[in-house]
């Protein structure tokens, strides 16, 4: 398990790695797709700064993906550190007047993907709540 652990981390930690140098060497837009092709398989690659992002690949892959494990790992570290123990972080649920479900996180690094059918079996038992729901949004504003 930790090797897996270890190799997951090198194998990000190259790829952001080499992403950076890539970028700070100013290749055309096509010469970084073109390398970067063999290396990201199942993710994506996002390089930005403050204002705006400088670079996606693949160039129309959804910006809204599920965090890298290791991002997680950082966020929940950062979150322990400055938070502390005692904190809780929560994700509001709401249903809205055209029976759409809204879900408002705020930044919860447990909250993983294995948890969602847990919650939506749970939601579902909610008295007022539709059994057929007209949409799905997510309200990234924190």
């Amino acid at each position: 398990m930790q090797e897996k652990m270890f190799r997951l981390m090198l194998g990000t930690g190259i790829i952001i790695l080499l992403s950076s140098v890539l970028w700070a060497a100013n290749p055309s837009k096509s010469k970084l797709d073109f390398q970067l092709k063999s290396l990201v398989r199942h993710g994506s690659v996002l390089i930005a700064n403050e204002q705006q992002v400088l670079y996606r690949y693949p160039p129309n892959k959804n910006p809204l993906l599920i965090p890298a494990s290791v991002l997680k790992y950082a966020t929940a570290l950062s979150a322990l550190h400055y938070f502390g123990s005692e904190y809780s972080f929560n994700t509001e649920f709401y249903i809205d007047q055209n029976h759409s479900l809204v879900i408002k996180g705020k930044g919860d690094p447990f909250l993983v993907s294995e948890e969602w059918q847990r919650i939506a079996q749970q939601i579902s038992l909610l008295p007022d709540v539709p059994k057929k729901m007209q949409g799905l949004f997510f309200d990234t504003s924190l």
